[in-house]
């Protein structure tokens, strides 16, 4: 697979975090597409494809693990990063399959080499040229 084919949904509610998931996976990943979501109900409502969610914990409306619950329902398999500021913000809960968990405050690198991971596991070696 080659980086200009992938794809990426960013769901946050903070705009300063999107920018920062969005400009480490362009750079990245040159040519890539990034969508960004700001609450869990876009994700749960969206119908294209993605290889990649990166999705925040506490947001209004709907967190990332309830969106994520629901796509799951629907027969969605894509790879997600939870990303969330504390090991105790996932509760009595269990991640749903396919999920690597992220925690806040992290460097650009540390999502970069967090995204590699999940995508290698995936879809193998990502062209990058």
């Amino acid at each position: 697979m080659r980086a200009n084919e992938l794809i990426f949904l960013v769901v946050d509610d903070e705009d300063l975090i999107r920018e920062l998931n969005r400009n480490t996976l362009q750079s990245s990943y040159p040519g890539c597409t990034v969508t960004e979501f700001n609450d869990g109900t876009e994700l749960a409502r969206y119908d294209g494809q993605a290889h990649l969610y990166l999705l925040d914990n506490r947001m209004s409306n709907m967190d990332g693990l309830e969106a994520l619950d629901i796509r799951r329902k629907l027969g969605d398999t894509t790879p997600a990063l939870w990303i969330t500021g504390s090991p105790e913000d996932l509760g009595s809960r269990r991640l749903p399959m396919n999920t690597n968990v992220l925690y806040k405050p992290y460097p650009p690198k540390q999502l970069q080499i967090a995204v590699e991971m999940i995508l290698t596991q995936h879809y193998g070696q990502i062209e990058k040229a």
